[in-house]
């Protein structure tokens, strides 16, 4: 079994990147060579945490300003398949639990069809 971990392992440099003012490509992203480049990474993720997550984050007090915040960044996600996920739990525990059911149903990818499947047997 490899040690490596995959692309599908990660959720953070989804989650992260639609903070950064980066292109979309491999080049653009953090590369770790160094121990000084962890460090510079830690810092600026701290920054970025602190100055624009939280602060985006305390502006949503409810589901609905979940999924709105959600459906505004679906098409600049990094992991399309992961986020439908995430926008099917939420319209679940609003109560949209068809489309929840249609969201998850609609994942191609083969890894995350079956993991969209996972998540459909616990709410279904």
């Amino acid at each position: 079994m490899s040690n490596k971990i995959k692309e599908t392992d990660c959720c953070l440099r989804g989650r992260l990147s639609v903070f950064f003012n980066i292109a979309e490509t491999p080049k653009d992203w953090f590369s770790l060579k160094t121990e000084f480049d962890i460090e510079r990474v830690r810092n600026e993720m701290l920054h970025i945490i602190t100055v624009d997550i939280i602060p985006f984050f305390q502006k949503v007090s409810n589901y609905d300003e979940l999924y709105n915040a959600m459906i505004l960044f679906e098409k600049r996600v990094l992991q399309k398949e992961l986020h439908q996920i995430y926008i099917a739990c939420v319209e679940f525990v609003m109560g949209k639990k068809e489309e929840a059911k249609t969201r998850l149903s609609k994942i191609e990818n083969a890894v995350w069809a079956e993991k969209a499947k996972e998540v459909a047997k616990r709410m279904f």
